[in-house]
């Protein structure tokens, strides 16, 4: 009796993990959409696309693996309108800042160069006349992406010591400058990789394992590798988000 039990229980193991494993299958794909990072006041417009496969695992969890491709061309070709939209400020009584140029290049699978020149002007308001003091300022910055869990941290540091290069400018407007890169450019930026794919992986928990750039002469691109861990919960409630985001046939 106990040999017929244990080949019942046995074909229904196999049954339960060839069902599993069918429907890790059906999970596999790949979608296109445009990852909207934001830079301060400025908004990204990546073209992207993300791919996943799935495995259903002995416990009965699954593991997702996820690879994102994102087109950073728009990224070096449109530097100085972001910029400027990170930058650009002019109100009525207080500094002033104005991009005259800027631009990014490609160094490495993880860093860039960024340049950035802008005119400011220090405003001392005063009765009815403010008080100006201009100047005009030369940075230089590099650029390193680095992750951890789900989060693109890219770090804007000074490529030189000071990054600035201040012309022309009083003490007060040097320090005011400095304050100014400071908050908006010269810190790190955190990107939550999982709040910036599709709608189907939203509060989906992702651990990044790899990121670079594709370098010259090959189109400027930064592939992103990671993986998620799921319960079956969490699985059937993703498997749910990209049915409900599937096109519908007439």
């Amino acid at each position: 009796m106990i040999f017929p039990s244990l080949c019942g229980t046995l074909r229904a193991g196999i049954a339960v993990a060839a069902l599993a494993a069918g429907q890790a299958a059906l999970a596999d794909g790949s979608k296109a959409f445009v990852m909207r990072p934001k830079f301060g006041a400025a908004e990204v417009n990546l073209p992207s696309t993300v791919s996943w496969k799935t495995t259903a695992n002995a416990n009965g969890s699954y593991r997702v693996v996820l690879n994102a491709e994102t087109d950073v061309r728009p990224v070096l070709a449109n530097i100085k309108v972001l910029s400027a939209k990170a930058l650009d400020r002019s109100p009525p009584c207080a500094d002033a800042v104005k991009v005259v140029n800027a631009a990014a290049k490609l160094t490495g699978a993880t860093t860039l160069r960024y340049d950035v020149r802008f005119h400011f002007v220090k405003r001392v308001c005063a009765g009815y006349y403010p008080v100006e003091m201009p100047a005009d300022v030369t940075c230089a910055a590099r650029i390193a992406l680095s992750a951890r869990r789900s989060i693109v941290v890219i770090d804007v540091q000074g490529a030189t010591a000071p990054p600035c290069r201040i012309e022309g400018a009083y003490q007060v407007v040097s320090d005011a400058v400095y304050a100014v890169v400071g908050i908006d450019v010269f810190k790190r930026h955190a990107i939550d990789l999982a709040r910036n794919l599709p709608p189907a992986f939203k509060g989906v928990t992702i651990d990044i394992k790899s990121l670079a750039f594709d370098l010259p002469p090959a189109g400027a691109r930064l592939r992103i590798a990671g993986e998620s861990v799921m319960s079956k919960a969490q699985f059937d409630q993703f498997m749910a988000r990209l049915d409900a985001a599937a096109p519908r046939s007439n």
